[in-house]
């Protein structure tokens, strides 16, 4: 599988993590903080991906290890946002409640 087609699925998988902190957990500063975090590792992941494709292309260089720590930290924020959704108190649902 090549580095392109792992930077559209993490990056799937990014918008996924942050839609369901946005939705479930409360407004404040650990959201923002996710936010910032995916943003961080999108970028890093980006660049690297973006120097390994148009100018060094091996596996090892500066390029590969940029796009792996992108990786990393978007795994980061995917962590803090699940324990961001776990920590917070959800309503919930019941069939029978009008």
């Amino acid at each position: 599988m090549s580095i392109q087609c792992l930077a559209s699925l993490h990056s799937g998988a990014l918008a996924a993590v942050l839609l369901a902190v946005d939705y479930y957990a409360p407004k404040g500063q650990q959201r923002r903080t996710v936010g910032w975090i995916a943003f961080l590792g999108l970028a890093v992941a980006a660049i690297g991906s973006s120097l390994y494709v148009f100018v060094d292309p091996s596996m090892g260089g500066l390029s590969y290890w940029l796009y792996i720590v992108g990786v990393l930290i978007i795994g980061a924020s995917a962590l803090i946002g699940s324990l961001t959704i776990y920590k917070t108190k959800i309503r919930r649902v019941s069939r029978h409640d009008n």
